[in-house]
């Protein structure tokens, strides 16, 4: 069978002496080596270390061509950015040395130790041995640092990851300039402090982290003069500056990437920027392109189907589709892609593959997020409960975030003395999913769930009239957002920000509130929707909060006013948009509801 994916083949890689594109004929080891470095780049790793294994089938590969393949089955079976020893790396791919599933440490191990003794051998034989072999050798040196034999404690993993650093530091010293030898010390350090280098929102360095982050701007800056089209180094580019303060700088990365033709991690990773700097169309695009590459993986590759451990990442593109679609006021493609994840991740593919449900259930409520961003109340209540006691069955996080969006539709509705009855059920299922321990990518279950359920009662209390307990409230709700660990997409899908400024503006209409609160409401509300648009830029929700407090607020006021006419504007833009199919009348659908008396 044709290999379904039609990535570049023609990938070029100074660790050996001639590149795969230099001659006239790709040979089929080249070809099959093109295609392991570009999944590697991407973090498609299980498929990669299949791709590097064909690429050494044929018959009498190069000593260059099979260290290089042996140091890169290790590095592909060990952690990575995404999955490393703050979220479970270690113990995990030690369990998974006895099942043989994807990742393993022992298959790292094994890689990287046959690698050295192959070079051994050869240098023991009396053959030549060229520079490109010892440079090699270097390398699985250095990343024979972080694998050990199986049966060592998994715990002490992380405790070798500084010494990793430090031998590739000397092989990055040794020989300057080769991609690949920078692309894996860059990966490396980012090991040491994986999602965690920059504070946030502030995109400053932590104190601990300054000095990494001093090196990798150096090796990734110095490397992508010389290698500016390279996927990986792009790849690692975009995650390096998306928490510092100047995002926009990973630009030209993000449109190298996005010509990585069916590599979606690689075609979805510029959409990391995209929701940055508020170009959600883009994000949209750019995601709904890397869903059509997994799908074209899902059917045909061993390595990237529902029990593969690639599944999350299919599910990621799902996923920031939705939340690109949600923040840029979308519906139709929020909801394409919350109709589109559940061909790939249900709770028929759970059961089958429960090891799965951690990390993915999460994702089996995504439409439900969708409902309450437009409002669609009754379609929510129309949805069936799960006859199951919600606390025995596996899906407790689904059953929690339908108690949630059921709480906010009868809440809106007025309905407030059912919304409560669910919130409580909602308070029972936290601990519950605290045991089971769901996860979505750097958050847990029970701090999302966390600030909705502070966001549900903020609103209860509102529509039961009690606006300043309400407004305390979902104060507090934004500071669980805001508190959340920095994860694209965020933690909470609707920005806890939009309820309260939604809230406070509803407020000012209201027949009870007297001049003197009505400013003070509009004031809070500006500086809500100011401060959100700092972290969600061009966002259409804000922006019309914004516009409606300064045009009810302070309108007529000059300067004030022209600022009325630049955030009208630029709202205008922003709906003229070609996914722009709903009317945004608050920032909130809550902010729509009848005025309380």
């Amino acid at each position: 069978m044709a290999y379904p994916l039609n990535i570049c083949t023609t990938i070029s890689t100074d660790l050996l002496p001639s590149s795969p594109s230099s001659s006239s004929s790709q040979s089929p080891a080249s070809t099959w080596l093109s295609r392991a470095l570009v999944h590697m780049y991407g973090f498609n790793h299980e498929e990669s270390i299949e791709c590097f294994n064909k690429a050494m089938s044929f018959p009498n590969p190069s000593l260059e061509l099979t260290l290089l393949c042996h140091l890169m089955i290790g590095s592909c079976s060990g952690p990575n950015y995404n999955f490393h020893a703050k979220n479970g790396y270690f113990e995990y791919a030690a369990f998974n040395n006895s099942t043989g599933n994807f990742p393993s440490s022992k298959v790292g191990f094994e890689a990287v130790v046959t690698g050295l003794q192959l070079f051994d051998e050869n240098e023991a034989s009396g053959k030549e041995v060229t520079s490109h072999a010892r440079m090699l050798k270097d390398l699985l040196s250095a990343e024979s640092c972080k694998h050990s034999p199986p049966g060592r404690d998994p715990s002490l993993g992380p405790l070798f990851l500084p010494t990793t650093v430090e031998a590739y530091k000397k092989v990055y010293e040794k020989y300057p300039n080769v991609a690949e030898i920078s692309f894996l010390y860059a990966q490396n350090l980012m090991l040491l402090h994986p999602w965690n280098l920059f504070e946030y929102p502030s995109g400053s360095p932590y104190p601990h982290t300054s000095s990494a982050v001093s090196e990798i701007s150096s090796i990734l800056s110095s490397a992508l003069e010389s290698y500016p089209n390279h996927f990986g180094l792009c790849h690692l580019h975009v995650h390096f500056l998306e928490m510092s303060e100047t995002p926009e700088r990973a630009l030209p990365s993000c449109k190298v990437l996005r010509n990585a033709v069916d590599c979606s991690h690689l075609l979805h990773m510029s959409t990391h920027i995209d929701v940055l700097i508020g170009d959600y169309q883009s994000a949209v695009v750019y995601n709904t392109l890397a869903v059509e590459a997994d799908l074209k993986m899902f059917g045909n590759l061993k390595s990237c189907g529902r029990s593969s451990f690639f599944l999350g990442y299919v599910c990621h593109d799902y996923h920031m589709k939705i939340y690109a679609a949600l923040l840029g006021g979308f519906e139709g493609m929020a909801r394409e892609g919350s109709e589109g994840i559940k061909e790939v991740v249900n709770e028929a593919a759970l059961l089958e593959n429960k090891k799965l449900l951690d990390g993915c259930e999460g994702f089996l409520s995504l439409g439900l997020h969708v409902d309450v961003r437009f409002g669609r109340w009754e379609r929510i209540l129309d949805q069936k409960l799960n006859p199951v006691i919600p606390s025995e069955s596996e899906f407790c996080v689904s059953a929690a975030t339908l108690r949630w969006a059921r709480g906010m539709a009868l809440a809106v509705q007025g309905r407030c003395v059912e919304a409560r009855v669910e919130r409580e059920i909602l308070l029972g299922l936290l601990p519950v999913i605290e045991e089971k321990g769901r996860y979505l990518h750097n958050n847990t279950l029970l701090s999302t769930l966390t600030v909705e359920s502070e966001k549900l009662l903020g609103e209860i209390l509102y529509f039961e009239d009690k606006k300043e307990e309400a407004f305390e409230v979902l104060r507090n709700a934004v500071v669980l957002d805001d508190g959340l660990n920095y994860d694209e997409p965020w933690g909470v899908m609707n920005p806890a920000r939009h309820a309260l400024g939604a809230l406070l503006v509803h407020a000012t209409g209201c027949g009870c509130t007297s001049n003197e609160m009505r400013v003070k409401y509009l004031e809070e509300a500006e500086e809500v929707f100011r401060a959100d648009l700092k972290l969600h830029p061009k966002n259409p929700w804000s922006m019309k909060g914004l516009y409606d407090c300064l045009f009810k607020g302070r309108g007529g006021q000059g300067v004030v006013n022209s600022e009325v006419d630049e955030v009208g504007a630029d709202l205008v833009a922003q709906r003229s948009n070609t996914f722009a199919d709903f009317t945004i009348e608050s920032s909130c659908e809550c902010g729509k509801r009848r005025r309380l008396k």
